[in-house]
Protein backbone atom coordinates (compact mmCIF):
# COMPACT_ATOMS: atom_id res chain seq x y z
CA UNK A 1 0.00 0.00 0.00
CA UNK A 2 1.24 3.34 -0.95
CA UNK A 3 0.97 6.53 1.51
CA UNK A 4 -1.61 8.81 1.64
CA UNK A 5 -1.58 12.73 2.61
CA UNK A 6 -4.44 14.61 3.38
CA UNK A 7 -3.86 18.12 1.46
CA UNK A 8 -4.12 21.08 3.28
CA UNK A 9 -7.25 23.14 3.40
CA UNK A 10 -6.01 26.28 1.50
CA UNK A 11 -5.33 23.87 -1.46
CA UNK A 12 -7.76 25.22 -3.58
CA UNK A 13 -6.41 23.02 -6.28
CA UNK A 14 -5.83 25.33 -8.98
CA UNK A 15 -1.58 26.78 -9.80
CA UNK A 16 1.57 24.90 -9.82
CA UNK A 17 1.84 21.68 -7.39
CA UNK A 18 4.98 19.91 -7.19
CA UNK A 19 4.18 16.11 -6.38
CA UNK A 20 7.23 13.75 -4.90
CA UNK A 21 7.07 10.22 -4.91
CA UNK A 22 9.50 7.33 -3.50
CA UNK A 23 11.24 5.81 -5.97
CA UNK A 24 12.02 6.66 -9.95
CA UNK A 25 9.43 7.19 -12.70
CA UNK A 26 10.47 7.23 -16.09
CA UNK A 27 9.52 9.67 -18.73
CA UNK A 28 7.18 7.80 -20.40
CA UNK A 29 5.10 8.51 -17.74
CA UNK A 30 4.45 12.12 -18.81
CA UNK A 31 1.35 11.51 -21.04
CA UNK A 32 -0.47 9.43 -18.17
CA UNK A 33 0.33 12.53 -16.10
CA UNK A 34 -0.93 15.32 -18.19
CA UNK A 35 2.36 16.41 -19.61
CA UNK A 36 3.83 17.31 -16.07
CA UNK A 37 7.27 17.73 -15.78
CA UNK A 38 8.86 14.44 -14.04
CA UNK A 39 12.38 15.13 -12.73
CA UNK A 40 14.34 12.24 -10.70
CA UNK A 41 15.77 13.05 -8.05
CA UNK A 42 19.52 12.34 -6.45
CA UNK A 43 17.96 10.77 -3.30
CA UNK A 44 15.82 8.18 -5.24
CA UNK A 45 12.80 10.02 -5.38
CA UNK A 46 10.71 11.46 -8.34
CA UNK A 47 9.33 14.99 -8.90
CA UNK A 48 6.24 15.71 -10.85
CA UNK A 49 5.84 19.25 -11.78
CA UNK A 50 3.36 21.38 -13.37
CA UNK A 51 0.01 23.55 -13.75
CA UNK A 52 -2.95 21.66 -12.18
CA UNK A 53 -6.11 23.43 -13.24
CA UNK A 54 -8.54 22.93 -10.19
CA UNK A 55 -9.52 20.56 -7.00
CA UNK A 56 -11.24 17.35 -9.27
CA UNK A 57 -8.16 17.48 -11.46
CA UNK A 58 -5.67 17.26 -8.35
CA UNK A 59 -6.98 14.39 -6.96
CA UNK A 60 -7.07 12.85 -10.39
CA UNK A 61 -3.40 12.92 -10.47
CA UNK A 62 -3.18 11.53 -6.86
CA UNK A 63 -5.08 8.59 -7.60
CA UNK A 64 -2.93 8.27 -10.78
CA UNK A 65 -0.26 7.60 -8.17
CA UNK A 66 -1.93 5.46 -5.57
CA UNK A 67 -2.68 3.11 -8.67
CA UNK A 68 1.24 2.99 -9.58
CA UNK A 69 1.61 1.66 -5.97
CA UNK A 70 4.47 4.25 -5.69
CA UNK A 71 4.49 5.82 -2.07
CA UNK A 72 3.63 9.58 -2.24
CA UNK A 73 6.29 11.64 -0.36
CA UNK A 74 4.56 15.01 -0.18
CA UNK A 75 2.56 17.17 -2.51
CA UNK A 76 2.92 21.48 -2.06
CA UNK A 77 1.37 24.31 -4.00
CA UNK A 78 4.43 26.64 -5.58
CA UNK A 79 4.52 29.99 -6.93
CA UNK A 80 4.53 30.42 -10.77
CA UNK A 81 8.03 31.89 -10.27
CA UNK A 82 9.27 29.33 -8.56
CA UNK A 83 9.13 26.92 -11.30
CA UNK A 84 8.76 28.65 -14.36
CA UNK A 85 9.12 26.93 -16.77
CA UNK A 86 7.68 24.10 -15.09
CA UNK A 87 11.65 22.59 -14.27
CA UNK A 88 13.29 22.00 -10.52
CA UNK A 89 17.10 22.91 -10.82
CA UNK A 90 17.37 18.98 -10.62
CA UNK A 91 15.97 18.32 -13.96
CA UNK A 92 17.84 20.69 -15.55
CA UNK A 93 20.73 19.07 -14.41
CA UNK A 94 19.51 16.10 -15.08
CA UNK A 95 19.12 17.39 -18.91
CA UNK A 96 22.92 18.54 -18.59
CA UNK A 97 24.00 15.14 -18.35
CA UNK A 98 21.57 13.83 -21.16
CA UNK A 99 23.25 16.92 -23.46
CA UNK A 100 26.75 15.17 -22.10
CA UNK A 101 26.11 11.47 -22.75
CA UNK A 102 24.97 12.70 -26.47
CA UNK A 103 27.81 14.89 -27.35
CA UNK A 104 29.96 12.33 -25.77
CA UNK A 105 28.53 9.78 -27.88
CA UNK A 106 28.86 11.84 -31.03
CA UNK A 107 31.93 12.99 -30.80
CA UNK A 108 33.34 9.40 -30.04
CA UNK A 109 31.43 8.63 -33.54
CA UNK A 110 32.67 11.41 -35.66
CA UNK A 111 36.04 10.32 -34.58
CA UNK A 112 35.45 6.66 -36.17
CA UNK A 113 34.61 8.13 -39.10
CA UNK A 114 36.71 10.66 -39.85
CA UNK A 115 39.07 8.57 -39.30
CA UNK A 116 38.08 5.41 -41.65
CA UNK A 117 36.72 8.37 -44.01
CA UNK A 118 40.92 9.57 -43.96
CA UNK A 119 42.31 6.18 -44.55
CA UNK A 120 40.02 5.05 -47.50
CA UNK A 121 40.45 8.61 -49.51
CA UNK A 122 44.20 8.70 -48.45
CA UNK A 123 44.45 4.91 -49.66
CA UNK A 124 47.66 2.78 -49.59
CA UNK A 125 50.06 5.82 -49.34
CA UNK A 126 48.42 7.21 -46.04
CA UNK A 127 47.88 3.33 -44.94
CA UNK A 128 51.60 2.73 -45.31
CA UNK A 129 52.60 5.95 -43.77
CA UNK A 130 50.36 5.44 -40.57
CA UNK A 131 52.19 2.00 -40.55
CA UNK A 132 55.25 3.41 -41.02
CA UNK A 133 55.88 0.77 -43.72
CA UNK A 134 56.98 2.21 -46.95
CA UNK A 135 55.48 -0.09 -50.42
CA UNK A 136 58.34 -2.17 -51.28
CA UNK A 137 59.72 -1.55 -55.08
CA UNK A 138 58.31 2.24 -55.23
CA UNK A 139 59.71 5.63 -55.33
CA UNK A 140 57.39 7.14 -52.40
CA UNK A 141 58.06 11.12 -52.85
CA UNK A 142 56.65 10.43 -56.92
CA UNK A 143 54.02 8.65 -55.33
CA UNK A 144 52.72 11.08 -52.67
CA UNK A 145 53.43 14.25 -55.06
CA UNK A 146 51.03 12.08 -57.47
CA UNK A 147 48.12 11.61 -54.71
CA UNK A 148 49.06 15.12 -52.94
CA UNK A 149 45.15 16.02 -53.71
CA UNK A 150 43.74 12.39 -51.36
CA UNK A 151 46.72 12.87 -49.00
CA UNK A 152 46.16 16.47 -48.10
CA UNK A 153 42.27 15.28 -47.45
CA UNK A 154 43.54 12.25 -45.48
CA UNK A 155 45.56 14.72 -43.17
CA UNK A 156 42.08 17.32 -42.69
CA UNK A 157 40.29 14.10 -41.62
CA UNK A 158 43.04 12.90 -39.46
CA UNK A 159 43.19 16.45 -37.81
CA UNK A 160 39.43 16.39 -37.48
CA UNK A 161 39.35 13.34 -35.72
CA UNK A 162 41.75 14.65 -33.12
CA UNK A 163 39.47 17.89 -32.70
CA UNK A 164 36.45 15.53 -31.96
CA UNK A 165 38.13 12.88 -29.38
CA UNK A 166 39.96 16.00 -27.65
CA UNK A 167 36.46 17.34 -28.12
CA UNK A 168 35.09 14.45 -26.39
CA UNK A 169 37.05 14.74 -23.06
CA UNK A 170 35.53 18.06 -22.20
CA UNK A 171 32.02 16.50 -22.23
CA UNK A 172 32.58 13.58 -20.31
CA UNK A 173 34.35 15.28 -17.68
CA UNK A 174 31.82 16.70 -15.46
CA UNK A 175 30.45 13.37 -15.47
CA UNK A 176 33.88 11.46 -14.44
CA UNK A 177 34.54 13.69 -11.94
CA UNK A 178 31.63 12.94 -9.62
CA UNK A 179 33.19 9.41 -9.53
CA UNK A 180 36.89 10.00 -9.46
CA UNK A 181 38.89 13.25 -9.86
CA UNK A 182 42.19 11.05 -10.64
CA UNK A 183 40.50 8.87 -13.21
CA UNK A 184 38.96 11.68 -14.72
CA UNK A 185 41.79 13.94 -15.08
CA UNK A 186 43.88 10.69 -16.67
CA UNK A 187 41.40 10.95 -19.50
CA UNK A 188 41.81 14.23 -19.84
CA UNK A 189 45.26 13.60 -20.03
CA UNK A 190 45.44 10.77 -21.95
CA UNK A 191 42.52 10.40 -24.15
CA UNK A 192 42.57 14.37 -24.40
CA UNK A 193 45.94 15.96 -24.59
CA UNK A 194 48.31 13.30 -25.08
CA UNK A 195 46.18 11.67 -27.78
CA UNK A 196 45.34 14.82 -29.44
CA UNK A 197 49.36 16.10 -30.24
CA UNK A 198 49.55 12.56 -31.79
CA UNK A 199 46.74 12.61 -34.10
CA UNK A 200 48.07 16.36 -34.83
CA UNK A 201 51.02 15.22 -35.10
CA UNK A 202 50.41 13.01 -37.63
CA UNK A 203 48.50 15.84 -40.32
CA UNK A 204 51.59 17.66 -39.80
CA UNK A 205 53.50 14.80 -41.04
CA UNK A 206 51.60 13.95 -44.04
CA UNK A 207 51.06 17.90 -44.91
CA UNK A 208 55.09 18.14 -44.52
CA UNK A 209 55.43 14.76 -47.18
CA UNK A 210 52.87 16.33 -49.53
CA UNK A 211 55.44 19.53 -49.61
CA UNK A 212 58.65 16.63 -49.61
CA UNK A 213 56.82 15.54 -52.99
CA UNK A 214 56.13 18.30 -54.52
CA UNK A 215 59.05 19.46 -54.05
CA UNK A 216 60.72 16.16 -55.04
CA UNK A 217 58.99 16.07 -58.43
CA UNK A 218 59.89 19.89 -59.21
CA UNK A 219 63.85 19.28 -58.65
CA UNK A 220 64.13 16.74 -61.10
CA UNK A 221 63.52 13.34 -58.96
CA UNK A 222 66.39 13.10 -57.98
CA UNK A 223 66.78 14.55 -54.53
CA UNK A 224 69.25 11.91 -52.17
CA UNK A 225 68.32 15.13 -49.19
CA UNK A 226 64.40 14.57 -49.77
CA UNK A 227 64.29 11.19 -50.05
CA UNK A 228 66.26 11.32 -46.84
CA UNK A 229 64.32 13.55 -45.39
CA UNK A 230 60.87 11.79 -46.15
CA UNK A 231 62.91 8.32 -45.03
CA UNK A 232 63.30 9.86 -41.42
CA UNK A 233 59.63 10.89 -40.90
CA UNK A 234 58.34 7.19 -42.14
CA UNK A 235 60.63 5.85 -39.21
CA UNK A 236 59.05 8.71 -37.12
CA UNK A 237 55.51 7.45 -37.59
CA UNK A 238 56.66 4.08 -37.74
CA UNK A 239 57.90 4.69 -33.75
CA UNK A 240 54.88 6.82 -32.98
CA UNK A 241 52.30 4.49 -33.97
CA UNK A 242 52.14 1.94 -31.10
CA UNK A 243 53.42 5.16 -28.69
CA UNK A 244 50.12 6.88 -29.07
CA UNK A 245 48.12 3.33 -29.20
CA UNK A 246 49.34 3.28 -25.65
CA UNK A 247 48.58 6.62 -24.43
CA UNK A 248 45.40 6.15 -26.11
CA UNK A 249 44.67 2.45 -24.42
CA UNK A 250 45.64 4.69 -20.63
CA UNK A 251 43.07 7.05 -21.08
CA UNK A 252 40.56 4.09 -22.49
CA UNK A 253 41.48 2.08 -19.07
CA UNK A 254 40.62 5.49 -17.20
CA UNK A 255 36.88 5.71 -18.80
CA UNK A 256 35.98 2.19 -18.64
CA UNK A 257 36.85 1.41 -15.32
CA UNK A 258 35.14 4.62 -14.41
CA UNK A 259 31.81 3.16 -16.08
CA UNK A 260 32.46 0.09 -14.28
CA UNK A 261 32.12 1.39 -10.93
CA UNK A 262 29.37 3.67 -11.47
CA UNK A 263 27.18 1.94 -13.97
CA UNK A 264 27.06 5.09 -16.19
CA UNK A 265 26.66 2.22 -19.25
CA UNK A 266 26.04 -1.54 -18.84
CA UNK A 267 28.56 -3.14 -17.47
CA UNK A 268 28.75 -5.76 -20.66
CA UNK A 269 29.34 -2.75 -22.30
CA UNK A 270 32.25 -1.67 -19.95
CA UNK A 271 34.19 -5.27 -19.80
CA UNK A 272 33.77 -4.93 -23.67
CA UNK A 273 36.00 -2.15 -23.28
CA UNK A 274 38.46 -4.24 -20.47
CA UNK A 275 38.69 -6.85 -23.47
CA UNK A 276 39.54 -4.62 -26.19
CA UNK A 277 42.18 -2.76 -24.15
CA UNK A 278 44.04 -5.67 -23.46
CA UNK A 279 44.02 -7.00 -27.10
CA UNK A 280 44.84 -3.87 -28.33
CA UNK A 281 47.66 -3.03 -25.85
CA UNK A 282 48.81 -6.49 -27.03
CA UNK A 283 49.63 -5.67 -30.27
CA UNK A 284 50.64 -1.94 -29.52
CA UNK A 285 53.51 -4.21 -27.36
CA UNK A 286 54.25 -6.12 -30.61
CA UNK A 287 54.68 -3.46 -32.66
CA UNK A 288 56.82 -1.67 -30.19
CA UNK A 289 58.87 -4.16 -29.81
CA UNK A 290 58.60 -4.86 -33.92
CA UNK A 291 57.55 -7.91 -33.47
CA UNK A 292 55.16 -8.89 -36.67
CA UNK A 293 53.08 -11.72 -35.79
CA UNK A 294 50.29 -10.98 -38.50
CA UNK A 295 47.39 -10.42 -36.55
CA UNK A 296 48.19 -7.70 -34.58
CA UNK A 297 45.72 -5.75 -36.99
CA UNK A 298 42.96 -8.16 -35.76
CA UNK A 299 43.76 -7.50 -32.26
CA UNK A 300 43.67 -3.84 -32.51
CA UNK A 301 39.96 -4.34 -34.63
CA UNK A 302 38.39 -5.24 -31.13
CA UNK A 303 37.97 -1.94 -29.98
CA UNK A 304 36.49 -0.23 -33.56
CA UNK A 305 32.83 -2.05 -32.83
CA UNK A 306 32.98 -1.64 -29.46
CA UNK A 307 34.05 2.25 -29.27
CA UNK A 308 30.74 2.67 -31.96
CA UNK A 309 28.38 0.41 -30.03
CA UNK A 310 28.90 2.54 -27.01
CA UNK A 311 28.68 5.55 -28.76
CA UNK A 312 25.50 4.84 -30.44
CA UNK A 313 24.12 3.94 -26.99
CA UNK A 314 25.16 7.22 -25.16
CA UNK A 315 23.36 9.12 -28.22
CA UNK A 316 20.31 6.52 -27.90
CA UNK A 317 20.15 5.93 -24.24
CA UNK A 318 22.31 8.49 -22.58
CA UNK A 319 23.96 7.66 -19.28
CA UNK A 320 21.77 5.74 -16.32
CA UNK A 321 19.61 8.21 -14.77
CA UNK A 322 19.63 6.39 -11.54
CA UNK A 323 23.96 6.25 -11.80
CA UNK A 324 24.06 9.99 -12.09
CA UNK A 325 21.41 10.57 -8.84
CA UNK A 326 23.89 8.15 -6.83
CA UNK A 327 26.84 10.28 -8.18
CA UNK A 328 25.52 13.39 -7.25
CA UNK A 329 24.01 12.22 -4.30
CA UNK A 330 27.26 10.91 -3.11
CA UNK A 331 28.99 14.69 -3.38
CA UNK A 332 26.56 16.27 -1.76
Amino acid sequence: MSETHALPEHYDGSGLYEIRLKGHLDDRWADRFDGLAITMEEDGNTLLTGPVIDQAALHGLLKKVRDLGMPLVSVSQVQFNESQPYRSKKEKEMNTYRMNAVMTGVLYFLGTVFGVSGGLIGGEVLTSLISGKPLVGVDMLSLVAANSSRLTWGAFLTFMMGISLVAMTVFLYPVMRKASKELAMGMVLFRGALEGIFYFSSALIILTLVALGNEYIASGADSVVLQSISNVLYQFESLKAPVSSIIFLIGATCIYLTFYRTRLIPRWLSVWGFIAVVTSMTAALLKFFHVDTGFGFYLEMVMFPQELVMAVWLIVKGFNPKAIAALSANKE
